[in-house]
């Protein structure tokens, strides 16, 4: 008697194979509304369908996928909320190839940080989750992957291209954090906060961006036991918090509260994560 698995490998197989003539398209929505219909009803087995997604080529789909990518998109936060991280891992793939097919360079690295972004919280989950190997040996190359993928766009837009450098050094920087890579994570931290200062100098100090770049250096250095450099970088975050002009009130209330709470924690030798 065939397992379910080798049934549902079957009946996949022979869905595949009854399309013959549909476009590349076609085939991305049908394969998305067949893994919605099995989030739905519960059944995990994604792995079969996952693989027909990459076996379509979609490279000559120039600017036709924005509805297929919002689709993705929406699949990848469902599985989110069911906790299967290697599938949205996958679609996240997918969803960063589809980015390459889009012309207008705006369009793309905004595409592209989206898909940051999404992967940024799929780590997050792995951490809470204590799947620190799977976010070294997944999360992390996709993160760099896409980050490759966004600054190889060229663009006029420098001041948002900026912002989405940014966002991209703070999510690589997470992701060593997450697998306590303290000295990695504090790098691309400062690196993020370079950027942003380099393009905007001293008009950074009113995006929340800048403070939380400080922020996460200084907790870099209080996690690495060096609280002197830790402090200097809290104190300046807190600086940076209070100038920012992009954000609402309560908000930034939080953040200063948050950085005062690590100062503390500086001030009393305390490296505890």
């Amino acid at each position: 008697m065939a397992s379910t698995e080798g049934k549902n490998e079957t009946e996949n197989n022979e869905e595949a194979s009854s399309h013959p003539e549909e476009s590349p398209l076609d085939k991305l929505n049908r394969l998305i509304d067949l893994v919605k219909v099995k989030i739905s009803e519960g059944d995990s087995e994604l792995e079969s369908i996952l693989r027909q997604f990459f076996q379509v080529n979609i490279s000559d789909q120039r600017d036709n996928c924005d509805k297929v990518f919002d689709d993705i998109i929406g699949v990848i936060q469902s599985l989110q909320d069911l906790q299967q991280y290697h599938e949205c891992l996958s679609m996240l793939w997918l969803a960063g190839n589809l980015c390459k097919t889009f012309s207008k360079p705006d369009i793309k690295i905004n595409r592209l940080d989206e898909c940051g972004h999404l992967a940024n919280i799929t780590a997050k989950h792995m951490f809470l989750d204590d799947k620190k190997y799977d976010i070294e040996r997944y999360t992390l190359p996709m993160m760099q992957h896409l980050y490759e993928e966004m600054k190889s766009v060229e663009t006029d837009a420098s001041a948002p291209r900026a912002f989405i450098l940014c966002h991209f050094f703070s999510r690589l920087g997470w992701c060593h954090f997450f697998i306590n890579n303290y000295k990695d994570a504090a790098n691309y931290f400062s690196e993020g906060l370079k950027t942003i200062t380099n393009m905007h100098g001293d008009k950074a100090k009113e995006f929340l961006i800048t403070g939380a770049c400080c922020y996460e250096v200084g907790e870099c250095y209080r996690l690495m036991q060096k609280f002197d450099d830790a402090i200097e970088m809290l104190e300046k975050a807190i600086e940076m918090y209070k100038g920012a002009q992009d954000v609402e009130e309560e908000e930034k209330r939080k953040c200063i509260d948050y950085c005062n709470d690590r100062l503390q924690k500086c001030r009393a030798r305390d490296s505890v994560l």
